[in-house]
């Protein structure tokens, strides 16, 4: 198993080791205690050679002290219960001929009757490898949390299990506990020695085995600590700091691939590109079928500033992931990020994201200043002056959004009047008439021969203004110019409307006779 980055972890554990439940003198002295210190008398405390599977048992004295006389050379296992505490088991351990061996047992609240895995094998056996199995899941689908809690569960059956020990370390180890990771590691290596003892003399090479394993575990957990230093600068953009940390895992692991490809990348980010070069080669060189290591080579080798660009690209791209999720402080910053040394060709697109996140942030005065920035330098002056505009229409500021287009269609290829009618089409549909009447009537500003600015305009004033005079000054003008038939036929019909419900000038009134 690998955490992020690159320092290759011990492989997760996936089946457990099964403990053979096989069959001069010694003395065993076992201190049974409550939390609080308190002896534990009359308490049984029972005694298991594991060779002969014969088992001795003891009551402790009034001091909570069970002493075991004459006891043979042999592997032992010890557990014990008292009503109201949880048992407790101690295995697997080696008594030679004129030992005297102490254990202190401290005796927690809990289930007396709960078993061990060897006091019903069939039963229990299966639960723990159940356990287990569901903990690797877990682990390989890095929830972390839930793995530690079946593994813990696992242990509480069965405590000598080097493989459940060994899994939980890597969990901890992912969670940056260090201290807890080293102390199973620790613990599993002791569980190791004890199985070996139990083990015929032809498993014990796998034992030794496994202890090489676990020893390079526990020696590479600074190792790991560090990379995950590293990989959290990567993230966070400290590129010195991810520098510094992954130079410093050289010397730990000189030939692991992925941590050179990540010290490559980092000294990229920060235009390092002599020394990118030779930390990649080296990477190369270990891992020559790794598509992202020759990736990184080929643009190396090719174009340093395809390079800056494509981490200008990850920077904008972090930018708007952070935008999507509503941190638009955190979006703003990238932006500015980028910003600062964007070549002119995205300027103006960077221009625009910081505009849209000063909205977002109702920082008008820098977000008009920042897409004006992106209107000049950009290739989609129309579209960031549309959202200039939008932003004005949303705050009824509907001439400054006007305007806005205005300056814009002025810039460009389209006839400006053409470019206006457009855009107030487009606010028709989304039946937003007053920015569309606003931009019909810039229309017939810049043309005042525009005959469907002409017959908009008249409808507007019929239908929505109430305005008839005004609707029959625009109307007119279209059936002198407009070419579209249905228009014509629309106004001509609202034109008689108009003329029937007009009121008739008073008569005037007959000059007076002279006396």
């Amino acid at each position: 198993m690998r955490l992020t980055g690159g320092v290759t972890l011990l492989l997760l554990i996936t089946a457990l080791v099964t403990v053979p439940l096989v069959a001069a003198d010694a003395k065993l002295l076992v201190n049974c205690v409550k939390e609080s210190g308190e002896p534990i008398a009359d308490l049984v405390v029972m005694v298991h050679e594991i060779k002969t599977n014969k088992v001795a048992q003891q009551k402790t004295n009034k001091k909570g002290v069970a002493e075991v006389k004459k006891l043979p050379e042999g592997v032992y296992r010890v557990w014990a219960r008292t009503e109201g505490f949880d048992p407790i088991l101690v295995e697997f351990f080696a008594l030679k001929a004129g030992d005297t061996k102490t254990l202190d047992l401290k005796f927690k609240p809990g289930d007396m009757n709960r078993k061990f895995y060897f006091e019903d094998p069939e039963t229990l056996n299966a639960q723990v490898n159940q356990l287990f199995q569901d903990a690797v899941g877990l682990l390989q689908k890095n929830q972390l949390e839930a793995a530690i809690e079946k593994l813990k569960q696992a242990l509480v059956i069965n405590p000598t299990s080097p493989g459940a020990r060994q899994n939980l370390a890597l969990a901890y180890a992912n969670q940056q506990k260090w201290d807890l990771a080293e102390q199973e590691v620790k613990q599993a290596i002791e569980d190791t020695r004890a199985l070996k003892l139990t083990a015929p003399p032809e498993n014990a090479k796998a034992y030794d085995d496994m202890e090489v394993a676990l020893q390079k575990f526990l020696q590479s957990v600074p190792a790991m600590k560090i990379q995950l230093e590293a990989d959290a600068a990567l993230r966070e953009g400290k590129n010195e700091l991810a520098v510094a940390k992954l130079e410093e895992l050289t010397k730990i692991a000189p030939d692991d691939p992925a941590m050179l490809y990540n010290l490559a990348l980092a000294q990229a980010k920060l235009r390092r590109f002599e020394d990118a070069k030779k930390t990649i080669e080296r990477a190369s060189t270990l891992k020559p079928d790794d598509k992202n290591i020759q990736e990184l080579k080929r643009l190396l080798g090719e174009n340093e500033k395809a390079i800056i660009l494509q981490q200008l690209q990850q920077t904008l791209a972090a930018g708007d992931e952070a935008m999507k999720a509503g941190k638009y402080d955190e979006a703003l910053a990238k932006y500015q990020q980028v910003q600062a040394e964007a070549p002119p060709e995205i300027q103006g697109g960077v221009w625009a994201g910081i505009a849209r996140a000063h909205a977002k942030l109702n920082q008008e005065p820098q977000m008009v200043e920042a897409y004006q920035k992106a209107i000049a330098q950009g290739k989609n002056k129309s579209q960031y002056a549309q959202e200039l505009a939008d932003y004005y229409f949303t705050k009824d500021k509907v001439q400054e959004g006007v305007q806005v287009l205005a300056d814009v269609y002025k810039q460009g290829t389209e006839p400006v009047d053409q470019a206006l009618f457009a855009a107030g089409a487009g606010y028709m549909k989304k039946n937003k008439k007053a920015h569309a009447q606003a931009l019909f009537e810039e229309t017939l500003k810049a043309n005042p021969e525009h005959a469907e600015a002409q017959y908009e305009m008249g409808m507007i004033y019929f239908y929505d203004l109430k305005d008839p005079n005004r609707a029959k000054t625009a109307l007119t003008k279209y059936t002198q110019v407009g070419k579209d038939a249905a228009h014509l036929d629309s106004a001509k019909a609202v034109l008689i409307v108009i003329e029937k419900t007009a009121k008739p000038a008073p008569a005037a009134k007959p000059a007076p006779k002279k006396k």
